[in-house]
C-alpha cells in the first residue's frame, strides 16, 4: 500500500498480485498453514507460499510439470 493523502492509500499492483493469489480458500488456508508451520512469515513469504500451492495445483489438474 501507499499513502496518497492525509489517511488515504491505495493498494499497489503487488497488493493486488497478492489478493489475486489467495483470492481461493483453498490456496489462502494451504498458505496460512504453511505460514503457522513456520512459526510465521513476512507478506513476501506469503506471496511466495501462495504462488507455489498455485503451481502445485495447476500441476496436479493438467497432469504436467511447472
Amino acid at each position: 500500500m501507499t499513502q496518497v493523502g492525509n489517511g488515504t492509500f491505495r493498494l499497489t499492483n503487488s497488493g493486488y498480485d497478492y489478493l489475486e493469489a489467495v483470492r481461493s480458500d483453498t490456496v489462502w488456508n494451504k498458505t496460512k498453514e504453511g505460514a503457522s508451520k513456520l512459526g510465521g512469515a513476512t507478506l513476501g513469504m506469503m506471496f511466495d507460499l501462495a504462488k507455489a500451492y498455485i503451481k502445485q495445483e495447476a500441476a496436479e489438474k493438467l497432469g504436467i510439470n511447472l
